[in-house]
C-alpha cells in the first residue's frame, strides 16, 4: 500500500482525530473561509460533548479533563505533524491548513463508503481457532 494512504488511514484510525477534523471543516464551511483558528479548550468541550453524546454547553469537566491530555499530547500534535493543523500548544490554539478541507472531505467520503457498505461487510474468520 502507498504511504500517503497508510498514513491517511493512520490519521483516520482515531475517533478522537475524526471528530477534530470534521469540527474544523464544519466551522470552514459555517465561516466560509479556509483560514479558521480555534482555541483548544473549545476543541476540547467539543470533542468531550460528542464522545459523552451531550451538548457542548452541559459536558462535565471530568469528561472534559479525560479529553484534554489525550489531544494536547497525542491527537492534535499528530495531526500537526502531517500538516492537516497547525497546533500551537503554547497559544493554545489550532489553525487551519490548505491540507484540512480536502483531508475531511476525504474522511467523510470514507466514512459515507464503509457507513453504505457495513451491512454487507464480514468479519475475517478468528484464526487462532
Amino acid at each position: 500500500m502507498n504511504s500517503a494512504v497508510d498514513a491517511l488511514l493512520d490519521l483516520f484510525q482515531s475517533e478522537r482525530r475524526r471528530i477534530v477534523l470534521e469540527l474544523l471543516y464544519a466551522l470552514q464551511l459555517e465561516q466560509d473561509s479556509d483560514d479558521v483558528t480555534v482555541q483548544v479548550p473549545d476543541i476540547v468541550r467539543q470533542v468531550a460533548a460528542r464522545e459523552a453524546d451531550v451538548d457542548s454547553a452541559t459536558v462535565g469537566r471530568t469528561v472534559q479533563r479525560s479529553s484534554n491530555v489525550r489531544l494536547r499530547h497525542t491527537h492534535l500534535p499528530m495531526l500537526d505533524d502531517y500538516g492537516v493543523i497547525e497546533y500551537d500548544a503554547t497559544a493554545s490554539e489550532v489553525s487551519t491548513t490548505d491540507r484540512t478541507r480536502p483531508v475531511a472531505q476525504t474522511m467523510q467520503s470514507i466514512v459515507a463508503t464503509v457507513e453504505e457498505a457495513e451491512g454487507g461487510l464480514v468479519q475475517s474468520p478468528d484464526l487462532d481457532s
